[in-house]
């Protein structure tokens, strides 16, 4: 296969993979009781945040660096069509920047939710099967 049509088979095998990013994140935050901003943040890890601690590593930033504490659902894709929303926290800038400063998971992007509260064990994770058209909570 020459080059100019390996590019064309990658160009719309990205297209198809971004078409169904699209579907998976509207799926989800309909199933979030939809009207939700989607945000891609940007990354800046912060060397004393502590694993799967967002909401405190943001709170103490905040603190230190100004800005507030954005709640809402990390959005990543998992193996075979499956779509992830987990509780998360951001911090969002005095410049009203959208910056994801905890280690360990991160998603394809944040869906901001206000009724996330910090503490996230009382919220369900929710996955999107798009092979099956389904979508599950799960309660950790």
């Amino acid at each position: 296969m020459d080059n100019k049509r390996k590019r064309k088979k990658e160009k719309r095998a990205e297209r198809k993979r971004k078409l169904r990013d699209k579907i998976a994140i509207r799926k989800l935050i309909e199933e979030m009781g939809g009207n939700k901003q989607f945000v891609i943040p940007t990354r800046r890890l912060w060397k004393r945040a502590e694993k799967q601690q967002c909401f405190p590593n943001v709170e103490r930033y905040v603190e230190e660096h100004g800005g507030k504490l954005v709640t809402g659902w990390s959005i990543s894709q998992g193996n075979g069509g499956v779509y992830i929303a987990i509780p998360h926290g951001i911090w969002l800038s005095p410049e009203s920047e959208f910056v994801d400063i905890s280690f360990g998971f991160y998603g394809i992007g944040f869906v901001v939710d206000d009724n996330i509260k910090a503490d996230a064990r009382s919220h369900p994770y929710i996955y999107w099967d798009e092979n099956r058209s389904k979508i599950t909570r799960i309660v950790l």
